[in-house]
């Protein structure tokens, strides 16, 4: 697990930034159109976490 943490105090956490991105259109208007075609499909069986201790 420590590799794992490492890599975000080394990698992840230095790539954000305080400034906000600059405004991109076309890709806001690709991201919208993806968004708003998400969708669960009818034959999605749900997959539950069985914890050890639970039932």
């Amino acid at each position: 697990m420590q590799a794992e943490l490492n890599v975000v105090w080394d990698k992840l956490l230095p790539a954000f930034h305080v400034e906000a991105l600059p405004v991109n259109a076309d890709e806001e208007g690709r991201l919208k159109a993806t968004l708003a075609n998400l969708a669960v499909p009818e034959n999605h069986t749900p997959n539950t976490l069985k914890l050890p201790g639970t039932r």
